[in-house]
């Protein structure tokens, strides 16, 4: 199984030391995780990143992500990657992952930009795009539901608390619950991921 990743999700995985787990998560191993051509560039010196995440957090991701893939051009269908160009709330790392035409169809992506996931379902002019990615989608919710099947609630959601939420506002309100118990983590999540399905159709993985 091919994984794509976006910044974002690899920032928000490492900020709770768990972004090796995606393999885990996926039966995959590192050669086959690809992140964007400028990941980390922009990790390790955005001055949005340093602001929002510690030196360690990103020094972790860099770590981890210096044994993944860099996108191949030969992947990218060039005239998808020009039409998405043109889309409101679709920026250009997520240009690119939908614009993924590996020769293998067994691959996903996993991102945490929501607004683009909407746009990419509600427009007319690319729903031959959408079409293609038909369940290849995979968000921030599905895989925090992945990582308390992997490990005990107590130890996630504490890494979870303890990096401010993933830098998050959906993470944030369904663990600053008080009394939070794994029952209620998971129905906070499976209600955000069920939200952003109905938002997004046929785009996200199934649970």
């Amino acid at each position: 199984m091919r994984l794509f990743l976006d910044n974002d999700i690899i920032l928000k995985l490492s900020s709770i030391g768990l972004l090796p787990e995606i393999e885990k998560i996926f039966n995959t191993t590192p050669d086959l995780i690809y992140i964007l051509p400028n990941a980390i560039n922009y990790i390790s010196k955005s001055s949005s990143v340093k602001k929002n995440y510690s030196q360690k957090v990103i020094d972790d991701a860099i770590s981890v992500i210096k044994n993944y893939k860099a996108i191949p051009d030969e992947f990218i269908d060039q005239n998808r990657f020009i039409r998405l160009s043109n889309i409101d709330n679709i920026d250009s790392g997520e240009q690119l992952l939908f614009s993924l035409t590996p020769t293998s169809t067994d691959f996903l992506i996993l991102t945490g930009d929501k607004k683009s996931l909407t746009q990419l379902n509600n427009d007319p002019n690319i729903y031959d795009i959408k079409d293609e990615l038909t369940q290849k989608i995979v968000c921030l919710e599905f895989l925090v539901l992945k990582l308390l099947d992997l490990s005990t609630f107590q130890d996630i959601s504490q890494k979870i608390i303890v990096s401010n939420y993933c830098k998050d506002t959906f993470i944030r309100i369904i663990f600053r619950q008080n009394n939070l118990t794994a029952e209620n983590a998971k129905e906070g999540l499976m209600s955000y991921y069920n939200d952003l399905k109905s938002n997004s159709g046929s785009l996200l993985l199934d649970l």
